[in-house]
């Protein structure tokens, strides 16, 4: 993490990795995720500044307290509808439906004046 204090807060940027469990949502399953995000350009206003955000503010004992921004930023890494590694393997997908799943998507893309395709 990198702390850069400028005339009235201290932004604050890093990456971080870490783990939650999560349910499955085809077996139902617990199982460990893994995340990855990145601070960026966060800000904490120094005592004695009004602060945007409330809880972004340096405590008065010098301290700045990173539990809400990066609960926040654990929330939104999680994805909505989790899926246990093991079933991303079409295989496994195969076992859970009892059918051929290969063909359930198909895009087809048409030209345009501009050369790039666009999903119909």
């Amino acid at each position: 993490m990198t702390f850069t204090r400028t005339d009235e807060s201290i932004l604050v940027e890093g990456d971080i990795e870490t783990a939650t469990t999560v349910q499955c949502v085809r077996s139902l399953d617990l199982f460990e995720m893994p995340l990855s995000f990145s601070l960026d350009d966060v800000a904490f206003t120094l005592p004695g500044y009004s602060a945007p955000e409330p809880d972004r503010k340096i405590r008065d004992d010098g301290y700045i307290d990173l539990t809400d921004t990066i609960r926040e930023l654990i929330i939104m890494a999680i994805p909505i509808n989790p899926i246990h590694p093991r079933y991303l393997k079409s295989e496994m997908l195969n076992e859970l439906t009892d059918e051929d799943v290969s063909d359930w998507l198909t895009i087809k893309w048409a030209d345009n004046d501009e050369g790039r395709g666009d999903l119909l």
